[in-house]
């Protein structure tokens, strides 16, 4: 009898369970799918509007690894509101393929070692990973077109950063002071550079400006101890004010842009060679201010130098005896080239080359002495429809790309 009771008993419980969680899920997901705020688990808060849900901030005690889902009770993980993952404590985060945009401030302050974003991204707010000081690997989304302002500012143990082919600004102060950036790619369809972009990155030692930089903002490679080169590799680009002050072990720059901003190249210590091309069309005021400044190279002649407009302030400028000009003026005399410059050029090496339908087919290399006059005699099997001229400096690193020679 004891145990028919009992039996019972455990029948009654489960079809009151089971009607209960009948009754209780259904509500859940109503109401998850309802605009409005919840929370999940203990792990964070999202908001969900029009049946996509946004994380609004998380919990800053717990560690690990944190992998985010794309749902959430039934609703898509669309974005990550702003100061969401502030002062976390996840060692790694990775976000879903659902997440399009992220809002202000949204990791700053994080103890995160490694943050994931993935190409779904399309909007990044302003300082979202800054003083982020353990941050070392961060994947950036290759659908988002720029980096904002601040983005990475005081992430002092950033290492190296893989900046998209798609972006093509990097926004005010946004990698200032990351301490330890060693290396630095920038992607070949940058137009603008902010102002402090790179102000304060002590251990990067070259800079590389691709030709499609329309704008290099003030400041923007100032204050970095390590860096020893600098290459402006763009004809459109208006070079900032102040823009690679400061940097102490700074020894050689290329400049091939369209204007060259005041105190550019302020209180560069150690600074001795610096290669002005020819499309330079303006100098500020005092660009090589402090700088010690030994070797000023020019690719284009004498006339063109005249052309320039020269602020005040620029004596090192003044004095035309005190330039080397290169220009790369090529004749053609009975099978032979004759090299001519203007002024001399030393430690440099002249690159002949000859292509035949864009192919290059033959090249001589002329180690420069202090000579201003070089002949090359061609090989007679040669078959060629173009002559160019270029300039290396002795590490094989590019100066100038001279005129292309008449070929009668």
């Amino acid at each position: 009898m004891l145990k028919n009771i009992k039996a019972n008993i455990t029948l009654l419980l489960a079809i009151f369970i089971s009607f209960t969680l009948a009754m209780v899920l259904p509500i859940l997901v109503v109401d998850a799918a309802e605009d409005g705020e919840y929370r999940y688990d203990d792990l964070l808060n999202y908001r969900v509007t029009n049946n996509e849900a946004e994380i609004i901030s998380v919990n800053s005690t717990i560690g690990g690894e944190l992998i985010l889902p794309s749902t959430i009770n039934g609703c898509k993980v669309t974005s990550i509101s702003g100061y969401a993952f502030w002062g976390s404590s996840f060692e790694s985060i990775t976000l879903p393929d659902t997440i399009i945009s992220i809002g202000d401030n949204a990791f700053e302050g994080a103890d995160s070692k490694r943050i994931i974003l993935p190409d779904s991204v399309t909007s990044i707010g302003n300082k979202i990973f800054s003083t982020c000081l353990y941050l070392e690997e961060v994947r950036l989304s290759e659908n988002c077109n720029y980096v904002s302002q601040q983005a990475f500012d005081g992430c002092f143990a950033l290492k190296n950063i893989k900046i998209p082919d798609c972006v093509t600004r990097i926004e005010a102060n946004a990698f200032a002071y990351c301490k330890s950036l060693e290396e630095l790619n920038l992607p070949a369809n940058l137009e603008y550079i902010g102002d402090y972009a790179f102000v304060g990155c002590n251990k990067l030692t070259e800079v590389e400006i691709p030709q499609s930089v329309l704008n290099i903002g003030s400041f923007a490679f100032a204050y970095n101890d390590a860096l020893k080169l600098a290459n402006i590799n763009s004809p459109l680009a208006n070079v900032g004010e102040y823009c690679f002050c400061y940097n102490p072990a700074l020894e050689t720059i290329r400049v091939n842009s369209k204007t060259i901003g005041k105190n550019a190249f302020y209180n560069c210590s150690s600074l001795k060679n610096i290669y002005i091309s020819k499309n330079v069309k303006a100098i500020g005021v005092a660009v090589l201010y402090g700088s010690p400044v030994e070797n000023i190279y020019y690719s284009g002649t004498k006339k063109q130098w005249d052309e320039i407009v020269i602020e005040t302030g620029n004596a090192e400028l003044e004095n035309k005896d005190d330039i080397i000009f290169v220009s790369t003026n090529t004749m053609l005399e009975s099978g032979k080239y004759i090299i001519k410059t203007e002024g001399d050029i030393t430690d440099c090496l002249l690159l002949f080359a000859c292509f035949n339908d864009n192919c290059m087919e033959y090249v001589r290399v002329i180690n420069c002495t202090s000579s201003n006059e070089y002949v090359v005699s061609m090989p007679e099997n040669i078959v060629y429809d173009d002559i160019k001229i270029y300039v290396w400096d002795k590490q094989l690193k590019p100066i100038f790309e001279g005129e292309s020679a008449p070929l009668s």
